[in-house]
Parts: structure tokens; C-alpha cells; sequence
């Protein structure tokens, strides 16, 4: 499922949900783009200290190519400074 993020600053912190579930799962992101995406399973973790340039302090930097969550469960939320899309894909474990 491609998910598209919006571009976020400094004054318009906009953290985009990638996936939600309380069951265990194997998660595959893939970043499509050559962009910074930074992701935590906290949405407050990415819009709480953002810098001049739109990125947040705290979260897991990704750039372009293919990410594995493996026995992941709850959210991961995403925010970029520049617009993006993303493959998300999920299987039950």
C-alpha cells in the first residue's frame, strides 16, 4: 500500500501514520525516494523539537531503499521535510 506524506517545516510539524495494529507482524517500508524520512512509533516523538530545516531531533533517520520491522506491533508515524510516498506492506506473524 503506497502512503503519501506531506512535506513538513518547522511551524507545520504534520506526522503521517504508516501503520497501526496491536497483533504482531513483519513490516517492509520502503522509501521510493532519494529523501530523509525519519519514523517513530510516537507521533509526538517527530512534531516536539523540530529543526530549522523541518526535521525532527528525535526519530529513526531512513533514506531510499527497503526497511524490514520484523515482530513490530502498535504505530509508526513518518515526517519528511520534502513530499513522498512510501510502499508499506505488512504479514501476521
Amino acid at each position: 500500500m503506497r502512503i503519501p506524506i506531506q512535506a513538513s517545516t518547522q511551524a507545520r510539524a504534520l506526522a503521517t501514520r504508516l501503520f497501526h495494529n496491536k497483533r504482531k507482524v513483519n513490516l517492509k517500508l520502503q522509501v521510493l525516494d532519494p529523501v530523509v524520512l525519519y519514523v517513530a512509533p510516537n507521533q509526538n516523538d517527530l512534531q516536539s523539537g523540530l529543526g530549522a530545516d523541518g526535521n525532527p531531533i528525535r526519530g529513526l533517520q531512513l533514506v531510499q531503499g527497503v526497511y524490514d520491522f520484523l515482530g513490530f506491533n502498535g504505530e509508526l508515524w513518518a515526517i519528511c521535510s520534502l513530499q513522498t510516498e512510501v510502499e508499506v506492506q505488512w504479514w501476521h506473524v
